[in-house]
């Protein structure tokens, strides 16, 4: 009569198992079962000779002990190789067939009376199984290895302007472990200094490069840029001071709907193109923004 062990469909993720896969292969994978096999069939122990095992196998013996030694899948006792994992489920095994055989022994020794009806113990039985199993998940779950990135990190990465790098910028993050408040603070400046804004922003490092250096520490040096375009500097100026930037329009540049230096109409808080409209509101723009 053929006897059979549960092999578990989710074998492949258990931690041990990972790893033995990362470093051995499907290779070293079905050494593993087959280890396991021969600890069935001889009770739950062999004994621990690599040279034989490795012959059974058609193996190096090296595989067979890297295998037994270094993943936590095996223990060594007394000279032989056991498992934990078989050793509980052979007990199992046999505390069943003791109860099927005393089972049996009340049903056959005339005790009818203490007997169940026979669709109570199979239902009995199937509960228990189902509880066991339940509780072997439980204990052999093993949580996600990489949790997926967010909080700190993913406020970092929406202020940054340069977007390139995300998984080199994550990796700088966790290792440098930076203060989020001082970073956005830092940031706040930084993506207006003459640095970050020349050239369409072509000088602004990588998300990685300003971690790995620590940028956060930085301090201004009063240089804060007046971008080629004043338009740009004015929209700057703007989020900081809109009242300012409204009194500026209205009382010095547009006189009665007219640019003040070339005449042009003007709708509300159109701009002119003119080159002295344009140089008087960058400089007052810049003004205000310091």
């Amino acid at each position: 009569m053929k006897e059979y062990f549960s092999h578990d469909y989710d074998a492949t993720g258990d931690e041990k198992i990972i790893r033995l896969l990362r470093d051995k292969g499907p290779a070293g994978y079905g050494i593993f079962w087959m280890l396991v096999e021969m600890l069935y069939k001889a009770g739950g122990s062999i004994p621990k000779d690599y040279s034989l095992l490795a012959y059974e196998m058609r193996t190096d013996s090296d595989s067979i002990k890297n295998i037994c030694e270094d993943f936590g899948l095996f223990q060594e006792i007394n000279d032989r190789i056991q498992s934990p994992s078989v050793d509980r489920r052979l007990q199992d095994r046999a505390e069943k067939s003791q109860k099927a055989q005393a089972a049996a022994s009340i049903r056959w020794s005339g005790g009818a009376s203490a007997m169940r009806p026979h669709s109570v113990c199979n239902a009995t039985g199937r509960v228990s199984r189902k509880k066991r199993k339940e509780e072997e998940r439980r204990r052999e779950y093993v949580p996600p290895l990489t949790p997926p990135p967010g909080g700190d990190f993913d406020q970092f990465w929406e202020q940054y302007p340069k977007k390139s790098g995300k998984g080199a910028a994550l990796k700088a993050w966790k290792k440098a472990k930076p203060p989020l408040a001082t970073c956005l603070a830092t940031l706040d400046w930084q993506k207006h200094s003459n640095q970050w804004t020349r050239d369409h922003g072509q000088f602004i490092p990588m998300p990685a490069t300003w971690l790995n250096q620590s940028r956060w520490l930085d301090e201004p040096d009063g240089r804060i840029s007046t971008a080629k375009n004043p338009v740009q500097t004015h929209e700057a100026a703007s989020t900081t001071n809109q009242a300012e930037i409204s009194r500026i329009f209205h009382d010095r540049v547009i006189k009665a709907g007219k640019c003040a230096f070339c005449g042009k109409k003007l709708n509300g808080l159109d701009v002119c193109d003119c080159k002295q409209y344009l140089e008087a509101l960058d400089a007052e723009c810049r003004k205000l923004y310091k």
